[in-house]
């Protein structure tokens, strides 16, 4: 029995075997080895590689700033950057610097290979870029979150740090808080306090470990309304800087997000920890919740205090449903207002009491009526037209002139029934019967179609002079909606096939009438008639037909 425990006589191994065995089991664990400590070599040979690299570097040249500082809205509040500015840069961006609420807000804004930057200058410090350093910048560079603010990188230098950091357009939380227009309900603030839970909670579990200049400053909002934690890591670099703030009043500034066991003091190796993290945590939970400075107990009424979950419950409740009552106030005036788009376009399609009926859900039955007034007319040439126009100019022409027509039209009780290419139709007497005025109604319409080609001027052919060729038509015909895609009232019956006829028996701008509306329009005494003859009408046999020439009295046209 070997070492390995195995009993290799029983398995009938000799000696020799069990040697080789043992050798190729030690050269498999070598190469194993070998294998495993090339993986890390070469990862710890392309690590040094990318430190040797300083990808984080970055060229004060190809950073340019912006005249116009962003303060206020949109900037960047940060009580840190104002004393940490050089002198170089103090005088040029203090118009940047103003007050807002008691805060002091403050931004640097630049452009570094299309990206919009914020740019943060640091004093000299005479700090070196050491290799703990250079550690630390590689991994802000590489760290991606949707909840941490991304870091462009830094230049360094004789004139000192500048830190890059990507640039949000909302500002800083501290710009939020004191800006009074932006409402902060209990929904708001949960979210602003969840993303910064979630971006400090992955930078604890990065190799930064933890942050060390947290504070409501630094957690900018970008235009999607996430809080994104920024201004993360270079402990050293910020540390001396804060050493070197002038004043007193904005040193203790800087401290009211400072653990204690953090505040600043002679010994430089206290540069942050997670702990310390967690307490400016709460610092920035106060003032969002209370909506207040640090330690600022003036503003807090004493029914703050006391308010229970219910009670906050019901107010959110409250505030819920106020707010869905004017978004259903509004909904339902666009609702109406798109009604009434609809219904204007419907009663353009259908007449009104047939629209009305199948806007409840009836169906229009089909219904017979004794006696309408049926108008046809037609362009004169329209053929040879074409056949000399470009589909386009065709088109243009027919809208232009059925747009006259059905400008004109809408001052008379008819009916648009349809168009057929260059052929109009119009009825009057249905579905709203009118007595005997439908004749009268469509024999004053045709007259001013007639005015209106005689003024219609073709687009692309001035010189072409548009002619009219009108027939009409009284007696009985059927009514109905046909088609429920595209529903349309169609007529049925001799009546409409005798007016077609009168059209096309008719001449050049000139109404060519029946006996049966001759009849009706005679006793008015209203138009000038004559008698054209009798014509054979294809299933009528001869007809005696008549033209309308005018009206006898304009003067008197309103009788």
């Amino acid at each position: 029995m070997d070492p390995f425990g195995f009993k290799y006589s029983a398995l009938g191994v000799s000696d020799g075997d069990k040697t080789i065995l043992i050798v190729c089991l030690c050269m498999a664990l070598i190469m194993v080895l070998l294998v495993i400590g090339s993986f890390y070599y070469y990862r710890r040979l392309r690590y040094e590689k990318e430190l040797v690299l300083e990808l984080w570097k970055i060229k004060y040249e190809d950073v340019h700033k912006t005249k116009k500082a962003l303060a206020g809205s949109g900037s960047i509040s940060m009580l840190s950057l104002c004393t940490g500015i050089t002198e170089d840069t103090t005088n040029s961006l203090n118009s940047a610097c103003q007050n807002v609420n008691g805060y002091q807000v403050f931004s640097t804004i630049g452009h570094y290979k299309g990206m919009i930057v914020t740019i943060r200058q640091l004093k000299k410090c005479g700090i070196t870029i050491d290799r703990n350093t250079q550690m630390e910048l590689k991994e802000m560079r590489e760290l991606t979150h949707e909840n941490v603010n991304r870091f462009i990188g830094m230049c360094v230098d004789e004139r000192g740090p500048m830190v890059l950091t990507l640039y949000c357009a909302k500002g800083s939380l501290q710009d939020i808080i004191a800006n009074e227009d932006i409402k902060l309900d209990s929904l708001f603030k949960l979210s602003l306090i969840t993303d910064l839970t979630i971006g400090m909670n992955f930078i604890h579990n990065s190799l930064l470990k933890f942050h060390g200049n947290l504070k409501s400053s630094n957690c900018v909002i970008d235009n999607r309304w996430v809080l994104k934690v920024t201004d993360f890591g270079l402990s050293k670099i910020n540390y001396c800087y804060r050493n070197t703030i002038p004043s007193e009043h904005q040193l203790f500034n800087h401290q009211f997000w400072t653990a204690p066991e953090h505040v600043i003091t002679e010994d430089a190796q206290h540069y942050g920890s997670q702990k310390g993290d967690i307490y400016s945590f709460g610092i920035i939970l106060y003032e969002i919740i209370f909506r207040t400075e640090p330690y600022n107990t003036d503003l807090i009424s004493p029914q703050v205090l006391k308010t229970n979950i219910v009670d906050n419950m019901i107010q959110i409740l409250e505030k819920y449903a106020n707010n869905l009552e004017e978004i259903v106030e509004e909904r339902t005036e666009a609702l109406i207002e798109e009604k009434k788009k609809t219904d204007r376009l419907l009663y353009q399609m259908l007449p009104s009491p047939v629209a009305e009926q199948l806007k409840m859900g009836n169906n229009v039955q089909p219904e017979i009526f004794d006696l309408v007034t049926i108008c046809f007319s037609d362009i004169v040439g329209f053929t040879k037209l074409s056949s000399v126009s470009t589909p386009i100019q065709v088109v243009d022409l027919l809208n232009d002139l059925y747009t006259g027509f059905d400008s004109t039209i809408s001052h008379y009780d008819v009916y648009k029934v349809e168009t057929i290419g260059d052929a109009y139709m119009v009825v009057s007497g249905l579905p709203i019967r009118n007595g005997l005025n439908h004749a009268r109604e469509i024999a004053d319409m045709s007259l001013d179609l007639l005015q209106f080609a005689d003024k219609f001027e073709v687009r692309f052919n001035p010189e072409y002079t548009l002619k009219l060729r009108i027939g009409l038509h009284s007696g009985s015909c059927a009514a109905g909606v046909v088609g429920r895609t595209m529903p349309r009232y169609c007529l049925f019956g001799d009546t409409v096939n005798t007016a077609s006829r009168m059209e096309s028996h008719g001449e050049d701008s000139r109404i060519h009438i029946s006996q049966q509306t001759y009849e009706i329009l005679y006793p008015t005494n209203r138009y000038d008639l004559t008698f054209r003859g009798e014509l054979p009408i294809k299933g009528k046999g001869l007809q005696r037909t008549y033209w309308v020439q005018g009206k006898k009295d304009l003067i008197n046209d309103s009788s």
